[in-house]
């Protein structure tokens, strides 16, 4: 899967999880020539926006909020999250969307995987735009679930530039970085980066699920 200048769409419940899950992505596509919009879910107070807005210019992404307020993403009305999504989905027309985990613990990051799975559906005869690749990002946390874990099918390789990049714009989101050993240290995040790399034979990588990775005939 070739990532150089993509077009992606990232979908977060919150402000930060699209920089722990995919900011090396967004660096190497941003950085190949590609483009970037960061989909919020909720955002419930001006510190989480002005953070978002930092992490966004230190990226280079486009943000778009869904909501600033403090109702919880998993008690909204899903038709309207639904909507919400596919409206980006169709002004934007994606290369690739990224999502949460969908057993992840939080239920705000389940509630819009499940909204961005219903977006991204097969719609034979409809005129909808169906992003041809859907990944599912991962978090050093998300193996903290009863249920399934992220299945790693897919990951990129990152540069040290591409690496560093993320990690700055994670440190963007100051009210959410935690000391070492929390997973969301900074420490964390070189580690999981590290471990991904040693897995594909290349000193760092993100690694994704994929839901979706069709190639038109």
């Amino acid at each position: 899967m070739n990532v150089d200048g993509a077009r992606l769409l990232v979908v977060a419940p919150h402000a930060d999880d699209e920089s722990i899950g995919s900011g090396g992505l967004i660096a190497r596509a941003i950085r190949t020539g590609g483009s970037c919009r960061v989909f919020t879910m909720r955002i419930e107070h001006d510190r989480r926006r002005d953070e978002l807005g930092d992490a966004a210019h230190q990226l280079g992404f486009q943000s778009w909020i869904s909501q600033r307020s403090r109702t919880p993403v998993d008690e909204r009305d899903s038709f309207e999250m639904v909507a919400e999504i596919e409206q980006v989905i169709g002004v934007d027309e994606p290369d690739i969307v990224v999502m949460p985990h969908y057993g992840h613990a939080h239920q705000e990051h389940r509630a819009t995987a499940n909204a961005v799975l219903a977006a991204c559906r097969p719609n034979s005869g409809s005129d909808r735009f169906r992003p041809p690749v859907v990944l599912v990002a991962e978090q050093p946390n998300d193996v903290w679930s009863l249920g399934e874990r992220p299945r790693i099918q897919w990951s990129i390789e990152l540069t040290p530039e591409d690496l560093q990049a993320k990690i700055d714009a994670v440190l963007c989101h100051s009210s959410q970085v935690r000391p070492a050993p929390s997973e969301r240290s900074i420490d964390a995040i070189r580690s999981l980066a590290a471990l991904r790399g040693s897995q594909v034979g290349s000193p760092l990588a993100e690694a994704y699920e994929v839901v979706r990775w069709h190639q038109a005939a």
